[in-house]
């Protein structure tokens, strides 16, 4: 701000407040009666025409305006009301006479609180004029605008410390832009000497986009921008945070003040700065918003049109960017086999995890951005067998109690296939994963009672000691516990899509979820414990399958019977097996799982749901 030019428009309006600047004033009204109030003539109820007497009326620029004493007072009888029907520049404001003891004098070194009553249209500011011995008045300071307000409100703004030399302050509130405001009721009052101590730290400002830490990359639509700042404990507090979106340095006269979130579509580099009540003026910290909106280029490479494959196969494309590419993305059918993050751009997939038959393979480029362009889609053949069946034959549900479960880990380990067919690659890490101390498991004992103590038994053998392929895993707990193999196919295509880093029921907290293929529950959302075993369930393929079939074999042996009617209706497995049959008491099992109790609606659905992926053997879709 040009300081010299608003000291010579104070000119003329300083020489007419001198002149009433020697008149001692009666306290009257809210303004005065302010405990510690420097200021004279503080509630206006004093003057001559349209000037309060120990004020001037004040302005510098080109701008229209016009100053009226007016009855609607705050309190009292009379406020003053400053109208600027236009404005190209400059300012208008009301401040303390710049002669005799209207202007206050301060101490360097201590902080002064300026508050007054208005209502205002526009978005009026308070002002600060400094006086030293030698200078005489100059601006020095000003709050951020305050907020437009149709009935009386009252503001409060804390001057920056006083620096040393300055002898006299004035102040007062006016307009930067078009508008009118009614003031009234002003105070001054030393914040350090009144016990508020002096802040001299300065606060300290953040930026987020769409609600996170903001790109240093690129982005590809437009971006929701917020702002935020803390000043140190025990300060004056945040005041104001000032941005700009031209390069330039934000001030309390420069730039935008901050009051809700904005949105920014084009590139764009915005500077924010935070300041406290004190004045203190925070760091200048600069975040660059770039834009891509195009796409990349890609092409598969291999395999070729026509191309008949067999086994392990290499897909591979070429991919180019303005901005660089991300990744490109494998697809088999549409659905991701893949990904290579870097040229040349190649994965190998295993084409038995598909049926035998016609496919189409594709590749898809994504840029930093989330940009992305797909390749022409490629028809191939497949030619492999199904996933075959163990070397000890296919695994099938043995009867309740059937004696000689579970099963031997190393027993089942040599029984289940030697195919390499894994449709889940992102298991590997956790399929090679085994707990390093099975009696450290977090399983729970939140909900076992005295009659579950033969559950207790059999989840006590539940090691997770096997590694291979998801395939192979399934079909050892499947052995191991004696229960179809398909069946946990199939509940592992309902629960999971048969992919380890599942996570269901998700309560925003960590731990209280359900995880893996099988979705073992480890925790409500009350934070009371489930069947735990968290986080080995999450990242152990082998524990996450043997728990799960621990519990089905629990239930069809009748382990959780307890007399009332919560699981099996108040009668023994024995009784359902009787009555319905081994396959009845099964999918009883299975939908238990889900809803925790026998046969409900829920359970039925459940059950309906893993039928379907059972009949279609959806796992060899993948």
């Amino acid at each position: 701000m040009n300081t010299r030019r608003q000291t010579v428009a104070y000119v003329q309006a300083l020489v007419a407040a001198c002149a009433a600047a020697v008149v001692v004033y009666a306290a009257g009204a809210a303004g005065a009666d302010t405990p510690g109030n420097l200021l004279q003539n503080a509630s206006l109820e004093q003057g001559s025409g349209n000037t309060p007497s120990c004020w001037l009326l004040g302005g510098y620029g080109t701008n229209s305006y016009q100053w009226t004493r007016t009855s609607d007072a705050h309190s009292g009888s009379y406020a003053e009301v400053l109208s600027v029907p236009s404005l190209t520049s400059g300012d208008r404001k009301l401040l303390t006479a710049f002669g005799g003891t209207c202007s206050p004098t301060v101490t360097p070194g201590h902080t002064y609180t300026v508050t007054v009553w208005y209502k205002s249209s526009a978005r009026p500011a308070i002002f600060a004029f400094s006086r030293t011995s030698s200078s005489g008045f100059r601006w020095w300071a000003q709050s951020p605008r305050l907020a437009t307000s149709l009935a009386w409100t009252e503001a409060s703004w804390t001057t920056p410390v006083v620096p040393a030399g300055v002898t006299n302050l004035s102040v007062g509130l006016g307009l930067q832009v078009a508008g009118s405001v009614v003031m009234d009721d002003f105070s001054f009052i030393d914040a350090t000497g009144s016990g508020g101590g002096t802040d001299t730290t300065a606060p300290t400002s953040t930026i987020s986009c769409n609600g996170a830490t903001c790109s240093t990359g690129y982005y590809n639509s437009s971006v929701n921008v917020s702002l935020s700042a803390t000043d140190n404990s025990g300060g004056s507090g945040v005041s104001a945070i000032q941005y700009t979106t031209d390069g330039t340095t934000p001030s309390l006269t420069n730039g935008y003040t901050y009051g809700s979130p904005f949105v920014v579509g084009a590139d764009m580099t915005i500077k924010y700065r935070a300041y406290d009540k004190s004045g203190n003026a925070g760091a200048v910290n600069t975040q660059a918003i770039r834009f891509d909106t195009t796409t990349p280029t890609v092409s598969l490479t291999t395999p070729a049109t026509g191309a008949t494959l067999t086994g392990l196969v290499t897909l591979s494309a070429i991919a180019g960017d303005n901005t660089g590419v991300d990744h490109v993305d494998f697809l088999v059918d549409g659905t991701k086999v893949g990904s290579a993050v870097s040229a040349p751009y190649a994965v190998t997939w295993d084409s038995a995890a598909v049926a035998s038959g016609s496919h189409t393979v594709a590749a898809r480029a994504v840029d930093g951005a989330g940009n992305t362009a797909t390749s022409k889609g490629v028809a191939v053949t497949t030619a492999n067998t199904t996933a075959p069946s163990p070397s000890g034959g296919y695994f099938s549900t043995l009867p309740s109690l059937a004696p000689g479960l579970p099963r031997g880990d190393a027993t089942c380990a040599s029984q289940v296939t030697t195919s390499t067919w894994e449709p889940r690659p992102d298991n590997q890490t956790a399929n090679h994963t085994v707990p390093s101390n099975q009696s450290a498991l977090s399983w729970s004992n939140a909900e076992v009672g005295l009659y579950w103590s033969k559950w207790m038994a059999k989840r006590n053998q539940v090691t997770g000691n096997e590694t291979g392929t998801t395939n192979q895993i399934i079909q050892w707990a499947s052995c191991k516990w004696g229960l179809d193999e398909n069946l946990l196919r199939a509940v592992a295509v309902q629960e999971s899509d048969w992919h380890m880093s599942m996570v269901g029921d998700n309560c925003g907290t960590v731990g209280e979820a359900s995880y893996g293929m099988f979705q073992i529950k480890n925790a409500y959302c009350n934070g009371n414990m489930a069947w735990g075993g968290y986080s080995a369930s999450a990242k152990d393929s082998a524990l996450n399958a043997d728990f799960y079939a621990a519990y089905i074999r629990s239930c069809l042996d009748g382990d959780f019977y307890d007399g009332s009617s919560w699981l099996y209706k108040g009668q023994t497995i024995g009784q359902i097996i009787a009555a319905n049959g081994l396959d009845y008491a099964v999918w009883g099992c299975v939908g238990s799982w889900f809803s925790g109790h026998w046969y409900d609606s829920g359970a039925q659905n459940y059950i309906a749901s893993v039928k379907g992926h059972l009949a279609n053997k959806d796992w060899l879709k993948y």
